[in-house]
């Protein structure tokens, strides 16, 4: 007779089970049996099939990662608005020039219009210089403007200006621009004193323009302030720098 060697076979007690024969008798051990090919089908065939491309030098390799687009990005730094500390949108330059011509015309007007008395006279005046030049009656002495209508003209625009700037932040001009003055430590106006502190430093210009060896610095010092928002990182003109205000929209502020 000849011996079964030693190996897993079917449990002579419960054929779906397999049993070890240790050569001479049948082992405790039990297990259960498998059909052959069920659970390896799909690794079997994973594997099969990684090698048939390493056969024929197929490399596989992931998909690329989604790469932003630089371009989009780029746009969206130049789009983002320049702001205060806390979150309000910088009046551009443009706004601001806008607001400071609209109220250069409306402070011209309302000053003639207050000087006018004097301003005729010296009109009749000037003529009656012209009169006497060109008939060659005399020299006499150039009538020069009259004081009153200087006067006049920083007499309104020191009301008009801190006014309005101590009221609502808002000149007309500003109104018109959609912008407004406000504190750098708050959202609130600007009091009497950072009014008049601004207004102070732009009419500067005003008081060295009496002095006739300071006209061209007069000049400079205007130049200066009023292109200074366009190197400052916060947008402020020299005033407010002076005054601690910034400028910013009343229109297309983030929402908070």
């Amino acid at each position: 007779m000849t011996q079964r060697p030693s190996g897993w076979y079917e449990d002579p007690d419960d054929p779906d089970q397999l049993r070890y024969w240790d050569g001479i008798l049948w082992s405790p051990r039990r297990m259960p049996k498998v059909k052959p090919g069920l659970e390896r089908s799909g690794p079997v065939q994973d594997l099969r099939g990684r090698s048939d491309s390493a056969d024929r030098g197929v490399t596989l390799r992931p998909s690329p990662r989604p790469q932003s687009d630089p371009w989009r990005q780029q746009g969206a730094l130049l789009q983002a608005p320049v702001t205060t500390p806390d979150g309000d949108v910088l009046a551009g330059w443009w706004h601001r020039a806008g607001a400071a011509i609209v109220d250069y015309l409306l402070v011209s007007l309302i000053g003639a219009l207050v000087s006018l008395p004097w301003t005729l006279d010296w009109a009749r005046q000037h003529s009656d210089y012209l009169n006497t030049v060109s008939t060659w009656k005399g020299s006499g002495q150039v009538p020069y403007p009259p004081w009153q209508l200087f006067v006049a003209d920083i007499v309104v625009y020191a009301l008009y200006e801190i006014g309005m700037t101590v009221w609502r932040g808002q000149t007309i001009g500003k109104i018109l621009t959609g912008i407004r003055v406000r504190r750098s430590s708050s959202a609130g106006s600007p009091g009497l004193g950072a009014a008049v502190n601004r207004f102070l430093v732009k009419c500067v210009y005003l008081l060295l323009s009496f002095v006739p060896a300071l006209g061209l610095l007069a000049i400079v010092f205007v130049l200066l302030d009023y292109l200074w928002p366009l190197r400052d990182p916060k947008r402020r003109a020299l005033h407010d720098l002076s005054a601690h205000t910034y400028v910013v929209r009343t229109r297309g502020q983030i929402p908070r």
